[in-house]
């Protein structure tokens, strides 16, 4: 798993997107996609809003939008994509390996982020 710091345009590998292009231009898919409600079609935004079609799925199926920019909990700055980021580096770089850590995250404020994770998961 990994992650960029750029949230609008990069690709996110962190639960296998990186693997995954859109089943109708074949392009790999950036945050936001669109996933198909009906028959788990994913679009990029361009045929999505081109109203593009393939086998089963129509473009009047409903859609889900699928990024991880958002906040996790109310009042919190932690999103989707930086708790994806530590868990990367934890599965990296192992959960005591706090130097290795820092560095493959790259946060300013690594050590607050690191320790409000520790306060809500364990």
């Amino acid at each position: 798993m990994d992650a960029t710091d750029e949230d609008h345009g990069a690709v996110y590998h962190c639960s296998n997107l990186s693997e995954r292009s859109c089943d109708i231009c074949d392009e790999g898919l950036v945050e936001p996609y669109v996933k198909c409600g009906e028959c788990s079609v994913r679009l990029c935004l361009d045929c999505f809003v081109k109203g593009m079609e393939i086998g089963d799925h129509k473009n009047d199926h409903c859609y889900e939008i699928k990024r991880s920019d958002f906040s996790l909990w109310n009042n919190c700055s932690w999103t989707a994509v930086e708790e994806l980021k530590l868990l990367s580096a934890i599965e990296d770089a192992g959960l005591g390996n706090w130097s290795e850590m820092s560095i493959a995250i790259s946060w300013s404020d690594f050590a607050v982020k690191f320790f409000s994770f520790l306060c809500v998961f364990l």
